[in-house]
């Protein structure tokens, strides 16, 4: 038994040497360490990312242009989007530039045309 223990516990110790594990900063972040990375404060004009059941919903990260609470529920709303998103599905990507202009996009309602005049 102590014999199998052994060889277990050195073919253990190569595996990470192999894998280059036995330096912590090699380690992967721990899920408190990815926690405090994502501690950033969301505010508006901020950059986001989307994130919803494992995946990134948007295609590159969108500026913050509101953000909402009802009942209790933090909602960000970003520039050329009606949906609101959860807030806890919100990642912090990078902060906006003061007083960066704001890029032009159209709106996402479609507009009706006026009616015809008789």
């Amino acid at each position: 038994m102590n014999q199998l223990l052994f060889l277990f516990a050195s073919g253990f110790r190569a595996n990470l040497a192999f894998a280059n594990l036995s330096n912590p900063a090699n380690m992967p972040p721990s899920e408190n360490q990815k926690a405090d990375e994502t501690e950033q404060e969301i505010e508006v004009g901020d950059f986001i990312q989307w994130e919803s059941n494992g995946a990134l919903q948007m295609a590159e990260p969108m500026r913050v242009r509101a953000i909402q609470e009802d009942d209790g529920a933090r909602w960000v709303f970003v520039e050329g989007c009606e949906t609101g998103i959860p807030m806890e599905e919100a990642i912090f990507e990078r902060k906006g530039e003061q007083g960066a202009p704001k890029a032009k996009v159209p709106p996402t309602l479609p507009l009706a045309a006026p009616a015809a005049a008789q």
